[in-house]
């Protein structure tokens, strides 16, 4: 027979609330996974169930919980780079912290990297620090200047990011992987035929600001 547990993991992958809030009454443990590896704040997150994953957070479920198939992230990184505003900004009312990284990346850089002015800006707004440097990718202004997105590299410039050469090196490296790109379908889903025109201008902005650097 099944566990609380494990019942109410399948009901938060399902997206049943009700279900997820009628075991939790009946006394399931909120972070325990039953006989399985992901918790029901895990697989409601994986499965973009927001009114599930506010229950659980409710309920008191760890916001720092690693999740995934290998444990290989956050709940705030994995919704911050999907693009999931709503959950990005349950889980930092619940103490979620935004500097916390898992792995090689946090949750601003993977915002600043997909191209999320609204999460970037909720990020920051919530105390993420934007000059934050995770090796291999850097910062969340290199992250943005490699995949070509002008709005996050004109945002966090204007936000107060420390503009290096490293960040016109991320340019360079994101155009040609976006050169090499073209007519490899898999490869273009990452390096868009149509983003090519913008390494042009965030290069533009970059070299100005370095240039205003060396000035001062």
């Amino acid at each position: 027979m099944d566990s609380p547990e494990d019942e109410m993991v399948a009901a938060a992958g399902a997206g049943d609330r009700a279900a997820v809030e009628r075991l939790l009454r009946a006394g399931a443990r909120v972070d325990d996974p039953g006989g399985g590896r992901r918790t029901a704040l895990d697989v409601a997150i994986w499965g973009d169930h927001l009114a599930v994953v506010e229950l659980l957070l409710a309920a008191g479920a760890d916001p720092e919980q690693p999740i995934g198939e290998y444990r290989e992230t956050t709940p705030l990184r994995f919704t911050a780079t999907f693009g999931r505003f709503d959950a990005v900004g349950a889980l930092l009312a619940v103490g979620a912290r935004p500097n916390h990284h898992q792995g090689t990346t946090t949750a601003l850089l993977g915002a600043a990297g997909q191209g999320y002015p609204d999460i970037v800006d909720l990020l920051l707004d919530h105390g993420a620090d934007i000059d934050l440097t995770v090796p291999p990718f850097g910062t969340a202004l290199t992250a943005a200047a490699h995949n070509g997105r002008t709005e996050i590299v004109r945002k966090l410039i204007d936000r107060g990011a420390r503009v290096t050469p490293a960040a016109l090196d991320a340019v360079d490296r994101g155009q040609k992987s976006a050169l090499r790109a073209q007519g490899d379908p898999e490869a273009e889903r990452h390096f868009p035929p149509d983003r090519l025109k913008e390494y042009p201008v965030v290069r533009r902005l970059i070299s100005s600001r370095l240039d205003d650097a060396h000035d001062e």
